[in-house]
């Protein structure tokens, strides 16, 4: 089967228990629409609330099947009702798009062997904040249940390793396969003369314990003591993002840039649409996240010429290589990340010019919208047709993920 031999108005059944607008979100619903405008099929959104996802997905024209057991701990009241919902819609094949998502859709793919899936794995399972047992039972249990996965999608290299070296899983069920992103705008006409950059930084990012928030208030308060002021614009909801304790994490945040001498310096613009018309006045994009996948953010600022600087973590460094297309950096480390910043708007724009270029290439090479639906369609098309577990088919699972995918 290629791309063009898939059923017209395949039902499809995109879980996503989530109802906030992520990354990972904005992913699916891009994924949803060229699903349906490019390869004719009828996507379905899945979803566990009525939230901002699910409107996404009706105000563009797409299905939504809200699913309140989603959300709860134990996964067969949600595989019930999926069950039910697959054979009423026709739905063909399943995308998880979290690990227990998976679950829930191995438990259906059980019950009923026609009905495909697909685990999308976004990020690591080891990101937890749980005890070592807690994550070694996740990776047995991926292990015991694979059989109802018929192909592992990860979003990069960093994640078949994961798969393979901690849930044994065969190498020849996983394809990496990088998110991919559309442009936005028109890029910036990148600046190489021998005035440094405006002292603009931009960070695009969901205000979560684990986006390195804390570590960019404590390296602003070092900058502020060695260089001159520097502006700090954040971009991204704050709504449900809580502490350990409860509260609003946030308002801690906004309590700690007060006792670290910055408040005055950092402005939280919330959630925005147009990122692209955000980033218009910012040449430099930082994300000092503790864990990642292919940061949705990074691409944005890619496709745009913006310069990045960014943690060495998950998979940023397969998006991100220091000195050569933007700046990498340990998370966690304050002292590193003001180092890094007070150089860059220091410097003429013109020694920086190259990088920004290079950033822009590897978008487009790599990381495009185009080379994603190819890829990801590829998959679909041998999932459907039931191919992906037959041993030496040369199939997208078993072909680097800089090649192309076959049939597109």
């Amino acid at each position: 089967m290629t791309l063009s031999e898939l059923p017209e108005g395949c039902p499809i059944g995109l879980v996503r228990r989530a109802s906030s607008l992520g990354g990972i979100e904005g992913q699916v619903h891009r994924w949803a629409i060229h699903l349906r405008d490019r390869l004719h099929c009828r996507p379905l959104l899945l979803t566990g609330r009525d939230g901002p996802l699910a409107r996404k997905f009706t105000e563009t024209g797409l299905g939504v099947h809200v699913i309140p057991e989603l959300m709860f701990r134990r996964p067969w009241p949600a595989a019930a009702r999926i069950l039910e919902l697959t054979r009423r819609e026709g739905i063909r094949l399943l995308q998880s798009n979290a690990f227990r998502e998976s679950i829930v859709c191995r438990l259906v793919r059980r019950s009923s062997p026609g009905v495909r899936h697909i685990f999308r794995m976004h990020t690591s399972l080891d990101w937890s904040d749980r005890p070592a047992s807690v994550l070694w039972a996740y990776h047995q249990l991926d292990r015991l249940t694979q059989t109802h996965v018929d192909a592992y999608a990860v979003n990069g290299e960093y994640l078949r390793d994961e798969l393979i070296q901690r849930s044994r899983i065969s190498p020849t069920k996983i394809a990496c396969i990088y998110d991919g992103r559309p442009p936005l705008a028109e890029p910036d006409i990148v600046r190489a003369d021998g005035e440094p950059l405006p002292p603009i930084l931009a960070v695009v990012s969901r205000i979560t314990v684990r986006k390195g928030f804390e570590t960019l208030l404590r390296a602003l308060a070092l900058i502020r003591r060695r260089g001159p002021p520097l502006s700090v614009v954040v971009y991204g909801s704050h709504e449900s993002a809580t502490d350990g304790g409860g509260g609003l994490y946030f308002d801690a945040l906004c309590r700690m840039a007060v006792a670290e001498g910055v408040r005055d310096w950092i402005h939280f613009k919330g959630h925005i649409e147009d990122v692209a018309a955000a980033l218009k006045t910012a040449d430099v994009v930082a994300l000092p996240s503790e864990s990642e996948g292919i940061p949705n953010s990074i691409l944005e600022a890619l496709c745009l010429k913006k310069l990045v600087v960014a943690t060495a973590v998950g998979g940023v460094p397969e998006i991100i290589q220091d000195e050569t297309n933007g700046f990498l950096i340990p998370p966690n480390d304050p002292s590193v990340l003001a180092d890094r910043l007070l150089r860059i708007f220091a410097a003429p724009s013109a020694s920086l010019a190259a990088l920004r270029e290079a950033g822009y290439r590897t978008w487009s090479e790599k990381f495009s919208m185009a080379r994603y639906v190819e890829k990801m369609g590829a998959l679909y098309c041998e999932t459907l047709a039931g191919r992906c577990l037959e041993s030496g088919h040369p199939s997208i699972l078993s072909m680097p993920s800089n090649s192309h995918a076959p049939g597109a």
